[in-house]
Formats: structure tokens, sequence, C-alpha cells
């Protein structure tokens, strides 16, 4: 099987069986899974706002900030053509994005050496590859789980230490558990509720 041919039946199986809004291989057959990514956008726009406010702009802040609009672009194109290079430009934000924010995060709040953050960028990233490996399991789920356990370690982190706004870092934690299991409950509920619950994984994001 070729490459094309292998999109093509890759896709194919997306396209039905991926989230519980798709159910043909119609361009809008997600509505809400791809017009919540909009949430990501509002997001980027307070982020900008905000760092500029605070006045703690600077290279890494805006490619953060710009990565989250990736985010955005990337997902709505997923949900919308559900192929296999749009799945791509769907995880490979979120990826960079949580490397990257591991990297800010280790040096300048943490105070690693260039070093010591580089070992921890590269234990986030083995991490997340092993937990790619199957991302059928709860869905998709549990390829996230990197994410969910890099904020938690940080967010002890933050609190142990008593640093400013100590317990934000909780609170972005449990938001995000929360939206792990709102992302595994999508199929779960389809009977109920066709629409799934994939959308407000985004929203909760």
């Amino acid at each position: 099987m070729d490459l094309l041919e292998f999109t093509k039946a890759y896709s194919g199986f997306m396209e039905l069986f991926d989230y519980c809004e798709r159910t043909s291989d119609q361009l809008w057959a997600e509505p809400l899974n791809a017009l919540s990514n909009i949430a990501f956008l509002i997001c980027a726009l307070f982020a900008f706002r905000l760092a500029r406010r605070l006045q703690v702009r600077d290279w890494l802040m805006d490619l953060l900030i710009w990565l989250v609009v990736a985010m955005a672009v990337g997902s709505f194109l997923w949900h919308t053509t559900a192929s296999l290079w749009a799945e791509l430009t769907d995880v490979a934000p979120i990826l960079l994005f949580l490397l990257s924010y591991c990297w800010m995060y280790s040096r300048r709040e943490v105070g690693l050496s260039r070093s010591q953050s580089i070992v921890a960028v590269i234990g986030v990233l083995a991490f997340a590859v092993v937990a790619g490996i199957v991302p059928r399991v709860l869905y998709g789920s549990l390829g996230f789980t990197p994410a969910l356990f890099t904020l938690g370690f940080l967010a002890f982190y933050h609190a142990y230490n008593r640093k400013r706004k100590r317990w934000a870092l909780i609170g972005a934690t449990l938001v995000l558990s929360l939206s792990l299991v709102l992302r595994a409950l999508d199929f779960q509920l389809c009977e109920s509720f066709p629409y799934g619950t994939h959308w407000l994984w985004h929203i909760s994001n």
C-alpha cells in the first residue's frame, strides 16, 4: 500500500469513527467540533492582551500565543476534512506548545540550567511519544496524559514553593482533568446525545 492509499484508508476510518458527531464524510459533518475552536482564538487574544499589559512579551511568550492560534487552525482543519495531513496540523501545535511551555517554566520559574531544561523537555517528549503509540485507548485521550501529568507536576511545584498565584496551576490541572473526561466520554454518550462532548473538550481547554 503506497502513501496515498494509506492516507485514504486511514482518513476514511477516522472520518466515520473518530468522533461521535461525525456520521458522514461531509466537510461540515462536525459543526460543533469545528466551530468550538473559536475558543482557542479568544484565549490567544486574551493572552496577548494580558502579556502586553503585564509587559512580559518576548519571543517565547509570543511563540506560545501563536501556537494557541495554530491549535485552533489545525483542529478546525482536522474536524472539517478528517484527513491524515489535517490530523498532523492538529497534533503538532499541541506537542510544540507543551514542550515550549515546559522549557519556559523550567527556565524562568524553576530556575533550571539550560542543560537541565533540555533534559526535562526530552523527558516530556519521550512520555508523549510513548503515550502516542496507543492513541486509541480511551478514544485517543491517553495521548494527552503527558500534558496533564506535566501540568500537575508544575502545579505541585508552584504551590509547594508558595509562588505567586500558587493555586492557579492546580485549578488549571483540575480543568484539564475534566477536559480529558469530556473527551473520553464522547462516544459513550452518542446514543443519548448525538453531538457528543468533544466540542466541550475544546472549550474547557
